[in-house]
């Protein structure tokens, strides 16, 4: 027996040193130090059995410090991996709360390769924001960037800095449209590769309503603009002659004095008229105007509206004429709708010369809606002045062919009105012949 102890000894140097060949290997692919730890411990347990079968005293110290150093590394070895375990739990416990957090984020988040831009995972969010599925995207390269550019200039931020966050850009929905977003993002090593971890928040409908905030101050500062240009030149009126009737009036001939009123008669009108447009305008802005859609006859409503202009139609011997058939009715409001009809033709009164002819007349189509058609003989309007007719920011009030003077805040009522209808309005034009205003109704 004690011949083969030698032997045994010289097998445990043969094992230990395979152990320690083995736990060589995986170190280089797992890069785990503790295996290399076991395999270095084994090997010194593979020297100190070495030393033994040499059945010699003098090696006996040699012997004794190996085998301490060995189980020291032991010792430290189990101390490592009892920490690296709690280190393992922990990990494991930060891992499930990033992935509830990521999963039940209400903002689309993504994780991709920084190098190629190869989704690895995102969340439920990102379908409802940008419309794909995880299938569609995970080991994937799509291209979700509407300029290239901006993912290379995220990337470049990254590189410099671990998080680069507000960084508004736009994207391609999968339906193929637009959508303005603001990404916050992070970079992270995932598996020894640069990754970006991604949270991509939706904000074009903040942005369209910021456009629509700036649009409607813009609008409204050029259409106090407007409206003050178009209040001067009746008060101006007003003014100069109450001022000259105040300082002259005893020199002033009876004659003149009939002239001077029937200024301010004129300019009184305009103002009227004008006040009237904007406590209209200024009504349907905020909603109050009662909608109360009813069904009746278009004949009826325009010669409604002919008989109260008959005598400012009178004036300039303009013939207003109805060819409205009896049988065309609409589903409308009838105070709106008559407001329509009575705006367009005291336009076309203002713009046809004496002796001219304003018409009505309807259509009806099998669309949904009857097309009314007021049509003048008149100056005609040219087809840059024609594309402006219906915004408020812009003045296409011009003098009439007496000489009559306006807003055009008529014209932007009327547009609010058939839309109220949800209806069209234009206008055909051609110069020095005449006019023909359409809008549309609901048919009854």
């Amino acid at each position: 027996m004690e011949n083969l102890q030698p032997t045994i000894y010289l097998l445990n140097v043969v094992l230990c040193a395979i152990i320690l060949l083995l736990s060589i290997v995986y170190f280089k692919k797992s890069a785990n130090k503790l295996s290399l730890y076991i395999g270095i411990a084994f090997g010194l347990f593979g020297i100190s059995h070495y030393f033994t079968a040499l059945d010699s005293v003098a090696y006996l110290p040699i012997i004794t410090a190996v085998r301490l150093l060995a189980y020291s590394l032991v010792i430290f070895t189990l101390v490592q991996f009892l920490r690296s375990s709690q280190k393992n739990k922990q990990l494991l416990a930060e891992n499930e709360k990033f992935k509830l957090l990521f999963s039940t984020s209400p903002d689309a988040v993504a994780i991709t390769r920084m190098d190629t831009g190869e989704f690895l995972d995102v969340n439920d969010a990102f379908f409802d924001v940008l419309g794909y599925k995880r299938e569609e995207l995970i080991n994937k390269k799509v291209q979700l960037w509407a300029n290239l550019s901006n993912r290379q200039e995220l990337v470049l931020n990254l590189q410099e800095n671990d998080y680069y966050g507000n960084f508004e850009t736009e994207m391609i929905h999968r339906n193929n449209t637009k959508l303005t977003v603001i990404i916050s993002a992070r970079r992270i090593v995932l598996d020894g590769h640069n990754c970006i971890l991604s949270v991509v928040k939706d904000i074009s409908f903040r942005k369209a309503a910021e456009e629509k905030l700036k649009e409607l101050n813009s609008t409204k500062d050029k259409f106090f603009s407007i409206l003050a240009h178009d209040l001067k030149n009746p008060l101006g009126s007003f003014y100069s002659v109450a001022e000259l009737l105040n300082d002259e009036y005893d020199n002033i001939p009876e004659s003149s004095k009939r002239q001077y009123l029937g200024i301010i008669r004129d300019s009184a009108r305009q103002l009227n008229s004008l006040l009237e447009n904007l406590l209209t305008w200024s009504r349907s802005q905020r909603g109050l105007i009662n909608f109360n859609p009813t069904g009746f006859d278009i004949y009826s409503l325009a010669d409604n509206s002919i008989q109260i202009l008959q005598i400012s139609a009178s004036a300039k011997q303009i013939t207003l004429l109805n060819n409205v058939p009896k049988d065309i009715f609409v589903n409308a409001d009838m105070n709106l709708a008559n407001a329509i009809i009575r705006n367009l033709m005291s336009n076309a009164i203002k713009f046809t010369d004496n002796g001219g002819e304003i018409s009505v007349t309807a259509i009806d189509s099998t669309s949904g809606y009857v097309a009314i058609a007021v049509k003048d003989s008149g100056i005609g309007i040219s087809k840059d002045t024609i594309k402006d007719l219906f915004k408020i920011d812009k003045s296409v009030s011009t003098l009439g062919t007496n000489g009559e003077s306006g807003t055009g805040l008529g014209l932007i009522l009327c547009r609010e009105f058939v839309e109220m209808h949800n209806g069209r309005i234009w206008a055909e034009s051609e110069l020095n012949v005449g006019t023909t205003f359409y809008f549309t109704l609901p048919k009854l």
